[in-house]
This record gives C-alpha cells, sequence and structure tokens, in this order.
C-alpha cells in the first residue's frame, strides 16, 4: 500500500535557488527586445580592430614569455642533471680507487678482516644462567 502523503513531499534537492534560475534565463532589456534579428546580426559581426589586435599582441607576448621561461627552466634542469651526473661518477670512480687500494693494502700486510685469527683470554667471571 503506498503513502500517497510522501510522494509530495519536496525535499532540498526539488527547490532551486535564485542563483540558479538567473544563470539559465537570458535578461531581456528594452533595448534588445525592440532589435530585429538582422541588427543583432550587424551587432554582433562589430568588432573594434585595433582592441583585437591590442589583444592578440599581448596573447602573443604572453605565450613568447611563458616560451622562454620553459626554456629557462630546461637549461637549468640540465646544467642540475650534468652537475649530478658529474659528482655521481667522480664518486663511482673514487669507490673503485679505494676499492683497489684496500685490496692492494691487504695483501701487502697480510692483514685481511677474513684472515685475522684473534685468541681472547679466558675470563675471571663466573659464569651466571638464569632459567625461568
Amino acid at each position: 500500500m503506498k503513502h500517497e502523503s510522501l510522494v509530495a513531499i519536496k525535499t532540498f534537492r526539488d527547490f532551486r535557488t535564485g542563483l540558479e534560475n538567473r544563470s539559465e534565463r537570458k535578461i531581456k532589456t528594452t533595448n534588445s527586445l525592440c532589435r530585429t534579428k538582422k541588427e543583432q546580426k550587424i551587432l554582433e559581426s562589430l568588432l573594434d580592430d585595433q582592441e583585437l589586435n591590442q589583444a592578440i599582441q599581448k596573447d602573443i607576448q604572453r605565450f613568447a614569455q611563458q616560451d622562454l621561461a620553459i626554456k629557462k627552466s630546461q637549461e637549468k634542469i640540465l646544467k642540475i642533471r650534468d652537475k649530478l651526473a658529474k659528482t655521481v661518477n667522480k664518486n663511482r670512480q673514487v669507490l673503485e680507487w679505494r676499492q683497489k687500494l684496500q685490496k692492494g693494502s691487504w695483501g701487502k700486510d697480510h692483514s685481511s678482516p677474513q684472515k685475522i685469527n684473534r685468541n681472547f683470554k679466558p675470563s675471571n667471571f663466573k659464569e651466571l644462567k638464569i632459567d625461568f
């Protein structure tokens, strides 16, 4: 059995604000109501060439500046990458030389860490075992 009274209840989703209504309506003024379609087309086709050229020039300059900024940032990134690559390569070379020198010193002194025999003295302390 349906409840007919619940169908008629409106929620906030059903209401529209004045702002939503205003954005969908086109405002009609007395001036626009008096114009014919021909006049409307003529008014829309009128352009100020000087203002249009100024706007175009501003856009061209803006895009040129953006391209210049992009190029500068790319150059900076390349410089940073080169510097980092040089540092990494230098560190690799230093590591290789250190390993060679270390192997050479171990070969001469026979003191490599793998070959050391250590004899520990017996301790004077008594052993203590704790069991739980």
